[in-house]
């Protein structure tokens, strides 16, 4: 086991998961706000859909941390929500690397970089976990 697949502690889990339950209520609380201000439209009903997700993921996660509910395969991710995020986040990340390079901050880019390299890893340790449908 590596040191990033290493248990932080039960005390940082439910601080985590606390953080995490607060975010879920200001996406939620903003749910609210579209409902209550916005006219019927389509941007306001997709808008509002994505940020309720957002909010139940949120949510999600601050139940499995605080509660210590982990999933079938023993991490808080199942195999491929680990999958989605990393295909997103690389994704994501070749779209700053290119923007890093294209203004000149070579940071930007590097941060990119370190990104997809994360990426990469979260991948190898999804494909490593037993399968969903085991």
């Amino acid at each position: 086991m590596s040191l990033y697949e290493e248990s932080a502690g039960r005390w940082m889990e439910v601080l985590v998961g606390l953080v995490i339950a607060f975010i879920s209520l200001v996406f939620l609380g903003l749910v609210f706000l579209v409902i209550s201000e916005a006219s019927l439209s389509q941007e306001a009903v997709i808008g509002s859909f994505i940020l309720a997700l957002c909010s139940f993921w949120f949510g999600q996660l601050s139940y499995r941390l605080v509660l210590n509910k982990k999933n079938k395969n023993g991490g808080l991710f199942s195999n491929w929500g680990l999958k989605f995020w990393c295909v997103f986040f690389s994704i994501s990340s070749t779209v700053l690397i290119i923007f890093g390079l294209t203004y000149g901050s070579i940071s930007t880019a590097l941060g990119g970089l370190g990104m997809i390299v994360a990426c990469t890893y979260g991948w190898k340790v999804s494909n490593n976990r037993k399968s969903d449908f085991e």
